[in-house]
This record gives C-alpha cells, sequence and structure tokens, in this order.
C-alpha cells in the first residue's frame, strides 16, 4: 500500500483506504482480498503477499475464471488511475526534497519531475505530444537537392 512518508516523497496518501463495494461477485476471500490489494499496489508479489496467497495461485485464477480475470482488468484500471493520481502530484505539483548539508537535513525545496510531466501530457494528448506527432508549418516548405558528378583524374 503506498503511503506518504518524510522520507520517501515519491508516494502519495490517495491509496490509504482499501476499495470497498468491488469485487462483491468473489465468494472466496482471498481473491477479492488479492483484488483489493491490487488495486492499492499495482503490483502482483505485494499483493499476493497482503492477501497471504502464492503468486501461482493469481495466474491460475486468471486461467481458470474468466469473471476473475475481468475484475483483474478492472483492479489494474484503478491501480493506473492511482499511479496517475501520482504522476499528477510529482510532476505538476512538486514534493519537497531535503537539503542536506555535512549528514543534516537542514531545508527543504518543492521539486517536480519534468519526466512524468512530458509522460501526463503524452498520455492526455497524443495527437500534440507524442514522439511522432506532425510537425505544424505555416507555409510551403521546399528544398532543392543537387548532384554533381566530379571525375578524379
Amino acid at each position: 500500500m503506498m503511503m506518504k512518508t518524510e522520507n520517501l516523497p515519491a508516494t502519495s496518501d490517495s491509496t490509504s483506504s482499501k476499495p470497498t463495494g468491488l469485487f462483491t461477485q468473489f465468494h472466496n476471500p482471498k481473491k477479492r482480498a488479492f483484488l483489493a490489494a491490487f488495486c492499492q499496489s499495482g503490483r502482483i508479489v505485494r499483493a499476493c503477499m497482503e492477501a497471504g496467497i502464492h503468486w501461482t495461485s493469481h495466474y491460475g485464477w486468471l486461467r481458470r475464471d474468466k469473471t476473475y480475470a475481468s475484475a483483474f482488468e478492472q483492479a489494474k484500471q484503478i491501480a493506473a488511475d492511482h499511479f496517475e493520481d501520482e504522476i499528477y502530484r510529482r510532476g505538476f505539483e512538486g514534493y519537497h526534497h531535503p537539503v542536506i548539508y555535512q549528514g543534516e537535513i537542514t531545508g527543504n525545496y518543492t521539486e517536480y519531475s519534468d519526466t512524468l510531466a512530458i509522460f501526463a501530457l503524452k498520455g492526455l494528448r497524443p495527437q500534440k505530444y507524442r514522439d511522432s506527432a506532425p510537425i505544424a508549418t505555416t507555409g510551403p516548405v521546399q528544398f532543392n537537392i543537387t548532384f554533381t558528378n566530379k571525375k578524379s583524374d
């Protein structure tokens, strides 16, 4: 479960409560516990540890239970929503970064992640920010290439 701490600014408290009312179609409490934990962490092994199952159980359920596979897809979307919130926070709101002098924290400053901001914009406006976005031109562009054939003597 992601929780905000003083020494780990890259985490968020936005995921502090377990999802309720989700995955009620499962009578198996281990399946519900795994899916709820996965919503929080987005990590299979971590969710398995929280649910008290071996990781192979999850993959077996995926293979044999179509309802579980569908619920897992929903859990992935919920986890992605939490990750997007964290990306936005670090990219646009910033997080406190300590200033350390001679082994002591003497202050802090707000740091932002340009990389996360870029990825957020690429996701929200791919037509404008994708790597292969067309370059806007304001007028005609012409290139003239001339090849000359020189003979060596």
